[in-house]
């Protein structure tokens, strides 16, 4: 994405704590033309000063205790306006291209994308490897379908990555798929 008509779709929402390491490499991978909701948790390390410099078009959110990462989501969540936020971590790096990747897929499908390691296999949000290389065993399909089993109320569970618990009506979000590396 270079700053086209799907920039103006997409917010990108990240939550910081202590993250001065990681987070320039983050905001240097995001599209110029991308809006950018920095939530920083109460860091001590300067976090929210690199931001404002690095990124001084980013919304900064500077939170005076550590309210967690859920927390810090849906308050980054309330400053959008887009009709997608992406929520991905401090210590990814968005690879050319990705965004207009999930917003073409959003447009034409149901979401549920995941995190794969170098070995193309499958990482877990408990950050062990799965047993099958991606491409191979469930598809992201039947693990949306499992989750929302038994839930009752026709939406999508917790964990599905389509819809944030409380979000507002209209927003869509989407967890991102990036390669796990060694920072």
């Amino acid at each position: 994405m270079t700053g086209g008509a799907d920039a103006a779709r997409v917010t990108v929402v990240a939550v910081t704590h202590r993250s001065a390491g990681a987070i320039t490499g983050f905001l240097e991978s995001l599209p110029p033309a991308l809006s950018i909701v920095v939530v920083d948790n109460a860091s001590s390390d300067g976090t929210a000063d690199l931001i404002a410099a690095a990124a001084p078009q980013a919304r900064v959110i500077r939170n005076r205790v550590n309210r967690g990462f859920g927390a810090g989501c849906n308050a980054g969540i309330d400053q959008t306006q887009t009709e997608f936020v992406l929520l991905p971590n401090p210590d990814a790096r968005l690879a050319p291209g990705a965004v207009d990747t999930l917003v073409a897929a959003a447009d034409a499908a149901i979401l549920a994308p995941s995190i794969t390691a170098a070995q193309r296999q499958r990482v877990r949000s408990c950050g062990r490897a799965a047993v099958a290389p991606c491409g191979q065993g469930p598809s992201p399909r039947a693990h949306a379908a499992r989750r929302q089993a038994g839930r009752g109320s026709g939406r999508p569970g917790r964990n599905a990555g389509l819809a944030a618990p409380g979000a507002r009506a209209g927003v869509r979000t989407a967890r991102l798929s990036v390669r796990a590396t060694n920072l």
